[in-house]
């Protein structure tokens, strides 16, 4: 038999190990069929200077007084279904300018990972169980919302509660108090607090703006942080909130100041029925720097932290599609 050197071992285990885009995709089910995530664009995502989409074609919105986003009010992104170029054409080496949104780079990843994505419009209703909503629920497995800045109907509520019970998993990003976008007096953190009124998720957003440079994980090990990816070692809040938990929610990482892992939470998971819960206290972390040229971006995703983001996210993602 040849001995193997060190060098050869080495290279064979980063080739098997260390390199997520080598390793098997996650983002299928157990018959081979692929894992579709929802992207959603139907609360104010794109407005002011947030650009929470994965691909946009035209840029034509802007909202009324009452923060409802409508065609031909201004330029802000307007994204569609299904982003362009296809994705079907996606390899390991398609770049994140391959679709123009702050996500972009992101979806893309969770392509490569297997997975489908495809964004809720303007215009797309939240339901669960409605067939004749061609983009209920029911034929996604992920849910991202990324910064909402219209408040969800209770309809809207009851659907995104029933996703989760019946197995689906939920992405909650937020951002900071007074970070109204669309000015109906709505933010991100009061949005996800009222969507939770009843306390059925046991995360709840303190209406605070912070910005910290944290490496204080709550725990020694999750999925989300010792995922496929690898584990991250500092989270970057750049004008984000804070959240804090009861009983039956996690702590992933928490601020400096922290007393405890129930307060001062920047990165959480909970459970509700068959389904999951990620819970991320700002949108700056998933923003990969470019997209609407109208405003201004930052490369939070792989540009700050040495890439810790998008290992936060990517393993996030996989975990919420129950791997």
């Amino acid at each position: 038999m040849r001995k193997l050197t060190l060098y050869t071992l080495v290279i064979l285990l980063f080739t098997h190990c260390g390199n997520p885009q080598n390793a098997k995709p996650q983002g299928t089910d157990s018959s081979g069929k692929k894992l579709k995530i929802l992207f959603d664009a139907s609360k104010a995502e794109m407005c002011g200077n947030a650009d929470w989409v994965i691909d946009a074609d035209a840029f034509n919105l802007g909202y009324t007084n009452t923060g409802r986003m409508m065609e031909g009010k201004s330029n802000e992104a307007n994204p569609q279904r299904v982003p362009t170029p296809a994705q079907e054409n996606i390899t390991t080496d398609t770049r994140e300018d391959y679709w123009t949104g702050a996500l972009s780079a992101w979806a893309i990843d969770c392509v490569k990972e297997g997975f489908y994505v495809e964004t809720l419009p303007v215009r797309g209703r939240i339901s669960y169980g409605d067939k004749n909503n061609e983009q209920d629920l029911t034929q996604y497995q992920i849910f991202v919302v990324d910064e909402p800045n219209i408040k969800f109907e209770p309809d809207e509520k009851a659907a995104i509660l029933m996703f989760i019970e019946n197995g689906g998993g939920l992405m909650m990003i937020a951002d900071h108090d007074k970070s109204d976008r669309n000015r109906d007096k709505w933010d991100s953190p009061n949005i996800w607090n009222d969507f939770n009124t009843a306390k059925t998720i046991p995360i709840e957003f303190d209406l605070v703006e912070i910005s910290q440079l944290s490496d204080h994980f709550a725990i020694a090990q999750h999925p989300v942080l010792d995922g496929k990816y690898g584990r991250p070692k500092e989270i970057k809040i750049s004008a984000g909130s804070q959240m804090h938990l009861a009983q039956g929610a996690q702590a992933l990482c928490v601020t400096k100041q922290s007393k405890d892992e129930n307060h001062g939470v920047l990165v959480a998971v909970g459970a509700l029925g068959k389904g999951r819960v990620v819970a991320l206290s700002d949108s700056s972390p998933a923003d990969d720097g470019t997209g609407d040229v109208n405003d201004k971006l930052y490369a939070g995703y792989t540009g700050e932290v040495n890439g810790d983001h998008r290992k936060l996210l990517m393993n996030a993602i996989i975990w919420l599609g129950g791997k």
